[in-house]
């Protein structure tokens, strides 16, 4: 048993170290990879966004400050969709509630889950709603903690576009 969990413990870590991908946020690097799927369970990849400003907001169902945005966000998207794209995680909320609430919202940019908070803990996710904002070169440029009035969180995200 002990030598199974040494074993198992060696190749995550030797894993860890082969990724060459950072494990926590740091500003003006770059930014650490996403472990989150979307709600069919597909893996989402910042690769995925690869040349495009990514706006990566953490968020929750009943936490009004961060609903409210998202379709603020959703009208940025349709704006930009060649360079941004709009990320959504959530780590608090089931599947099924948030399926419902993409049913009913329909974003034009993903919802997604990160089940045992990985992403979460890489990008020192403390409260939500929070914002983090990647270059089209995957460079962590800005946080923006909480609530910010729309036209300042705007001004913002489009000096990067």
């Amino acid at each position: 048993m002990r030598n199974s969990f040494c074993a198992l413990l060696f190749l995550t870590l030797l894993f860890t170290a082969c990724t060459g991908v950072p494990q926590k946020a740091k500003m003006n690097a770059q930014a650490p990879e996403l472990s989150a799927k979307t709600l069919s369970g597909d893996a989402v990849h910042l690769s995925n966004y690869a040349g495009k400003v990514v706006v990566l907001r953490f968020w929750m169902i009943g936490c009004a400050s961060c609903t409210e945005a998202m379709p603020l966000l959703d009208q940025l998207q349709e704006q930009y969709p060649d360079t941004l794209a709009i990320v959504a995680i959530n780590s608090l909320n089931e599947n099924k509630e948030i399926a419902a609430f993409e049913a009913q919202s329909k974003f034009h940019y993903p919802l997604l889950k990160d089940d045992i908070d990985i992403t979460a803990k890489r990008y020192n996710v403390r409260s939500v709603p929070i914002m983090f904002l990647i270059d089209d070169q995957g460079v962590l440029k800005e946080v923006i903690h909480g609530e910010l009035p729309w036209k300042e969180a705007q001004k913002i995200i489009m000096k990067y576009l």
